[in-house]
Order: C-alpha cells, then sequence, then structure tokens
C-alpha cells in the first residue's frame, strides 16, 4: 500500500485539529512547511481533505476506533476533564469515588487526580503546543523517524492529561490514544493478511534481578557504582532489542506499545516472513546472551497473529503472549542447547580453559585473567556507574557509540558519542526542550538519585549506613503492586466490553511506569538524600539506605501511591524492609527481602487482620502489618525512643515482654501466658515516679494496661508494644552506647 507515512500523519493530525478546535485547512497553512520535509503533502492535504484515497482512510477510521475500543462519537466536544483511569479498575464489580485530572502540561506536580475540576478548558493547553511547534518549524528534525519522536514528546507533555473523547468519565487520554492508533494504522498499511492483519510480539529478558545483585560485599566502594549501572544497562539492552525489531520492521517508535520492566510488546503487520524475522532475532540474541552473561540473562521472545475482533480486546492478546512467554521460561536456552532434538553437551562447558584463570572479584559468576580482578562486564559497570548520577541525558545509536548493546546498537552516557548516529536521545526527568527540537529527543522518567559526597563521588554503602540513626545499619526496601497481571487482564473489564483497548491499557501502564520512575523520582531527591535506588519502574522498586529512612520512606511512597491511584482499593502496594550490616552480601540481603515479600503476599497475621489472605502491608522486625497500623506503630515506636532518655531502657524492655507474653496467649490461649498482668500492674506501681519523667509514656503505660486488662479481646497497640520497643531501642542504641 502507498502512503504509508501520510496515513500515519493523518491519524495524528486528525486528533490534534479535533482537540485544538482548528480546521486542517488552519493547520496545513501553519505546517505545510514542516510537514513537507518528511511526506508529500499534496497526497496528506487530498487524503485529509477529501479523504482520499478511501482505502487511507478507511485505516485512519479503523484504527481509531481499535485503539479506543469502540467506535469514534460524531461530536468529540471535549467538555469534561479526563477521568483518573484508577478509578475505573474494580476487580469486585465496585468502583471508588471518580477522580479527575486537571489540565495541564507534564510534571509531577500534576499527575495528582483531584475530586474536582472547574475549570476544563483546554486551550492554554492547545496555545503552549503550538507555540512549541513553530519552533520545531525553526530547527525541524533531519527525518521522519526522528520527526515522529520529537512529535510524541510533545504530544506526550501537552495531551496526557486531555480525554480522548468527548464523553464523561472518558479515562483514555487523547496522547494514548493518538499513539496506540498511529501504531495500528502503521501496521495496518503494511499488512498483507487481511484475516489476521496484527503481529503482537512480546519480548522478556529472565534473570535480571539475580544478575544485578550478583556483585560483590555490600561495603566493597565500588559496588554502589555497579549495582545501579547493572539495572541502568540491562534495560538499555532491552530497549536496544525493541528498537531492533522496530527498526528491521520499518516502523516508528509508536509502534512499542510497552517498554518497562524488562519487557515490551511490539505491534507489527504480520507478512509471509514476519515468524521467520522474529525466529532468528531470537536465536541471534540469545546466543549473544549466552557468549556474554553465560547463562545469567536470558531471553524469551514470542508472537503470535491477532484479527481486529481480537485485538479490540487488547488484554487477552497480552494474557495469551504472558502465558506463552511463562511456557518459554520452563524452557531456557533450548536454542542453545537442544541441537537436532539432542542436548549439545559442549555448550554446558562455559569455560574450556581454565588455565590462568581466576574468578572475577565483583560478581564471582565469570572467569578473569589471573592478572586481573574483574571481567570486563563489571569493568563497564564501574565505569558507567560513576557517570550515571552526572547525566541529565543518553542516547542510543547504531554502527559507532560508547557502550555496545546488542549487534550494532550503542548506548551513549556522552551523547557525543553517537553523534549522527544517534537515533534516540531520552531526557531524564525533564519535559523542557529547549533548543533541541532538531534532535529524536523523548522524555525518560527514573529514579537516578544515588546519594554523593561532598566531593561528587557516589557514598558507599559503608558511609550510606552511618548516616543511620541508631545502629548504623542498611535498610533495604523493596515493594510492588498487589496482582497487577489480574488488574491488567481483569480489572478494566466491564459489561459494555469496552474497557480493554490498547490506548486504555497504555493509558494504564504508562501512568504506573510514570509514578514509578518521575514521581519517586522527585520525591527522593528532594527528601531522602541518602536513598540510593537500584531500580523502580513498571511496577516495583528496590532501595537501599540508611535503615532508619526506610519505614518513613515506605509510608510516604505507600500514602502517595494511594493518592496517584485515586484512593482505588484495589491498587494496594506490598513491601518489605530488611536491616542488614554494611558489609553483608547484596544478593543474600535481596534475597532475604524477597522471601519477606513473598510471605507478606501470601498470608496476613491471623491474630490481627480480617483479610487472611495477605497483600496491602509492610514486613519490618519481624512483624507483617497492615499499613495503617505500620504508620501508628512506628509513631509510637518513635515516641518511645524519645522516652528512653527520660526513663532508660529497663521498664521499657520489660514492656516488650509484657507484650510477647500477650502474644503468645493469642497463639495458644493457654492462661499460664497471662501472668503478664500482674507483673505489668506490679510493675507501673514500683516505678509510678520513673513513669512521671516523661508525660507520653506515663498516659501510654496506662492506656495499655487498661487494654491488655480486658485480654478477651484485641488490642492491637499492646500486640505491636514489642514491635515498637524493638524499634526505638534501633532508633536510639548508638546514642546509649555514647552514654
Amino acid at each position: 500500500m502507498k502512503l504509508i507515512k501520510e496515513t500515519i500523519l493523518g491519524v495524528m493530525i486528525t486528533e490534534m485539529v479535533d482537540v485544538t478546535e482548528i480546521s486542517e485547512k488552519e493547520f496545513f497553512s501553519e505546517y505545510e512547511i514542516l510537514l513537507k520535509r518528511y511526506v508529500d503533502c499534496t497526497d496528506l492535504k487530498t487524503l485529509l481533505l477529501y479523504k482520499q484515497p478511501l482505502e487511507n482512510w478507511d485505516i485512519i477510521l479503523q484504527a481509531k476506533k481499535l485503539a479506543l475500543g469502540r467506535t469514534i462519537e460524531e461530536s468529540k466536544k471535549r467538555r469534561y476533564p479526563l477521568s483518573c483511569i484508577f478509578s475505573r479498575l474494580t476487580v469486585d464489580g465496585k468502583y471508588p469515588q471518580s477522580k479527575y485530572y486537571k489540565p495541564a502540561s507534564l510534571s509531577m506536580e500534576n499527575v495528582m487526580p483531584v475530586s474536582e475540576v472547574k475549570n476544563t478548558s483546554f486551550d492554554d493547553i492547545s496555545s503552549k503546543l503550538y507555540k512549541e511547534m513553530k519552533e520545531l518549524k525553526k530547527i525541524p528534525p533531519k527525518d521522519f523517524d526522528s520527526f515522529m519522536i520529537i512529535m510524541d514528546t510533545l504530544l506526550k507533555k501537552y495531551f496526557w492529561s486531555i480525554p480522548a473523547s468527548g464523553r464523561e468519565n472518558e479515562d483514555i487520554s487523547e496522547y494514548d490514544y493518538i499513539k496506540s492508533a498511529m501504531a495500528i494504522a502503521s501496521a495496518l498499511t503494511q499488512s498483507p493478511d487481511k484475516d489476521k492483519p496484527y503481529m503482537i510480539v512480546a519480548g522478556h529478558f529472565s534473570g535480571i534481578q539475580k544478575y544485578i545483585f550478583s556483585a560483590s560485599k555490600v561495603g566493597t566502594g565500588v559496588v554502589a557504582k555497579r549495582l545501579r549501572a547493572r539495572s541502568f544497562y540491562v534495560n538499555a539492552m532491552v530497549s536496544a532489542l525493541a528498537h531492533f525489531i522496530i527498526h528491521n520492521n520499518q516502523l516508528p517508535m509508536t509502534n512499542i506499545l510497552m517498554l518497562t520492566g524488562g519487557k515490551f510488546y511490539i505491534l507489527l503487520p504480520h507478512k509471509d516472513d514476519t515468524e521467520k524475522m522474529l525466529s532468528d532475532i531470537e536465536k541471534q540474541v540469545t546466543k549473544f546472551l549466552y557468549e556474554k552473561y553465560k547463562g545469567n540473562l536470558t531471553l524469551e521472545l514470542v508472537w503470535e497473529a491477532f484479527s481486529e475482533d481480537e485485538l479490540m480486546d487488547y488484554s487477552e492478546c497480552v494474557k495469551r503472549l504472558s502465558e506463552k512467554i511463562n511456557s518459554k521460561k520452563r524452557r531456557l536456552l533450548e536454542s542453545i542447547l537442544i541441537e537436532e532434538n539432542q542436548w549439545s553437551t559442549e555448550k554446558f562447558i562455559v569455560y574450556k580453559d581454565l588455565a590462568n584463570m581466576s574468578m572475577c572479584r565483583s560478581c564471582r559468576s565469570a572467569l578473569v585473567d589471573k592478572t586481573k580482578e574483574m571481567c570486563s562486564n563489571c569493568e563497564m559497570d564501574t565505569e558507567i556507574g560513576g557517570m550515571l548520577p552526572k547525566i541529565q541525558q543518553f542516547s542510543f545509536s547504531r554502527k559507532k557509540g560508547q557502550y555496545n548493546l546488542l549487534g550494532d546498537y550503542y548506548l551513549n552516557l556522552d551523547i557525543e558519542k553517537g553523534g549522527e548516529n544517534n537515533y534516540l536521545i531520552m531526557q531524564l526527568n525533564n519535559t523542557e526542550l529547549h533548543n533541541l527540537y532538531d534532535k529524536p529527543v523523548n522524555i525518560y522518567y527514573a529514579v537516578n538519585h544515588v546519594p554523593l559526597k561532598a566531593t561528587g563521588e557516589i557514598k558507599t554503602f559503608t558511609e550510606i549506613a552511618e548516616a543511620a540513626k541508631g545502629t548504623k545499619k542498611l535498610g533495604i526496601l523493596k515493594a510492588d503492586v498487589d496482582t497487577l497481571g489480574f488488574i491488567f487482564s481483569e480489572g478494566l473489564k466491564s459489561e459494555n466490553d469496552e474497557m480493554t483497548s490498547i490506548a486504555r491499557l497504555s493509558t494504564l501502564s504508562r501512568m504506573l511506569e510514570q509514578y514509578f520512575g518521575g514521581y519517586l523520582h522527585e520525591l527522593i531527591d528532594k527528601k531522602y538524600q541518602n536513598i540510593y535506588c537500584i531500580f523502580s519502574g513498571g511496577d516495583d522498586l528496590f532501595f537501599i539506605g540508611p535503615w532508619s529512612d526506610m519505614p518513613l520512606l515506605a509510608i510516604d511512597i505507600n500514602e502517595s501511591f494511594r493518592r496517584y491511584t485515586g484512593q482505588n482499593k484495589c491498587m494496594t502496594l506490598s513491601a518489605a524492609i530488611c536491616m542488614a550490616n554494611s558489609g553483608g552480601h547484596i544478593s543474600t540481603l535481596a534475597e532475604d527481602c524477597e522471601r519477606t515479600l513473598i510471605r507478606i503476599k501470601q498470608s496476613a497475621d491471623k491474630y490481627i487482620s480480617e483479610e487472611k489472605n495477605g497483600r496491602n502491608g509492610i514486613g519490618f522486625l519481624g512483624k507483617v502489618m497492615k499499613w495503617e497500623d505500620f504508620k501508628k506503630q512506628i509513631d509510637i515506636g518513635t515516641k518511645f525512643s524519645y522516652a528512653i532518655k527520660d526513663v532508660g531502657t529497663s521498664m521499657i524492655r520489660r514492656l516488650a515482654s509484657y507484650s510477647k507474653m500477650y502474644q503468645e496467649y493469642l497463639y495458644t490461649r493457654n492462661p499460664e501466658s497471662l501472668v503478664f498482668l500482674p507483673l505489668f500492674s506490679n510493675d507501673m506501681t514500683r516505678n509510678m515516679r520513673t513513669l512521671q519523667k516523661n508525660r507520653w509514656l506515663n498516659g501510654h503505660y496506662r492506656d495499655l494496661y487498661k487494654k491488655a486488662s480486658d485480654y478477651q479481646h484485641l488490642s492491637k497497640d499492646f500486640y505491636y508494644t514489642e514491635f515498637c520497643v524493638n524499634y526505638a531501642l534501633q532508633l536510639t542504641k548508638e546514642e546509649r552506647k555514647n552514654g
């Protein structure tokens, strides 16, 4: 089919003029000189003004319908604000109170939904968009692909908060609608298959977290650099593979439907040779990963052709592809280890010549010449890790560059290294383009914060631990969204089946990525200077910092996530905090934290929680509790730490022992455990003067005794008192040690 680029642009332009309420003629009058650099403007004008060729016009309409998941309304006059996508999620048929977004350009200050929007005019956004497009006219990108990337950036910046239709409670963003429709149009114009014109390919890298954490002991100086670098580099490699598939099919970057957390989904045209092309790519990349990472990182690449009816239910497409990925995970490295239905036994031997070789002192998973301490991967990680905190941009290039990713694809932390070969420049946490309109610049949100010394060097984990209050230990915070797979497949569905379109799931996915990347970056950068981010994106995070910062950070993250998701009860986080000495092995610490997180998700404390199935909670200091309980007990524990200064630790330690006896009574119902009651009473009577030294402690002691006396009824405060005291003792350990 002809006019492929014109049809793709046709989707974008018809929506832009509809949103900004100008005519196509006015648009061409202003921007024809820009557009003719990339397409035949005569053909483009004929298509949009006269709907000819009809076949291409029909593709534009069909692409919009499939992206939206329903028939397009005749009138799309936008009178209502964009509804929060999280307000339309449900797993039990009950929806929360609706929340909305104020019409505004993209910034982390504007992403929190509100209960009411009084000003629903989009005029200011439109004028700002066209103001930037005038700058774009002055210094235009060199080619069509670069133009599409810069337009994607501008549309994301200004159309993210505009509804895709004039319907009340529309929760599909206009940006995601345009992007999805352009991807569909791009595939449809190039697909010869009329029955199943679409091919969706999904890629997933396994072993990422294990590879990231296979570094040396936490206290060693350069490990802090390597961990963040590994996470960043592997994600860049996943991106490069997605770009490779896009370039092989001569598609714009908008056909990458999702790219986050080591996984991607790409929409391709279904051609006769598509499956062979994907199979060849899978074998090529699998071989590359095997040779470079010796089986520590592996790829699952799957694909399936879909009809238009099937594509309407995009969540079902994702579900089918996820099942294929899970199936391939059970047969990792099959193309390497099996040839002609037989084991290729020589491939089981990764290193054949062991003479004069020793283990890499960092990752302990690669052999190096005895004259070296680190393998080439760890050396690169160290170099990248030293540069990451200082960059504001990075780029991808082909044929030449700074760090090789896959084949002829390169990552550049110094974008000048890519030069004219840069095909994508990522600008970190900043939507202002300044004079970069002629470059293929896109916005990239990421938590890029690491603790720095006064010299600008990254702090070691030992130095981070020294910043803790009380005991000088590290804290590890791991958290993720509960039941997200189920929410993606079922949470958006409704009785009319309009709820699972590509644009709708794209809106949901982008908003989640925006929280874990952009919003958390600002939170940590402004409030938690000693937090080190190993990764945060998609739906999970892993932070290291002073242990005493972690409870407050976890509370801040949970509360901001609840606001961000419109207080929807089905959008919850589970988290685990672990404490460790600064000399421990990072992989061991990560495994401990992961086990705690799994336990939190599988079951709740049956003596405390009415919900026995776990999730929506946090584990710390051996206790698992719901978020509201955790916040309260951390506050009480902090007050105990202040009281220790007045009354010492003896009484408070005894109080913790009474709490432990109370817990044992709840577990066993053994009357002998009730001995804590007379002990508690006698303790208060004998130490009345001591208690009077701290007004809060005096009142709290009496309140706890009153609740404990009614032992037939649960008292959460008394139950958690042992936890609170342990927390207070950790907070005051260094101060007590120094007298």
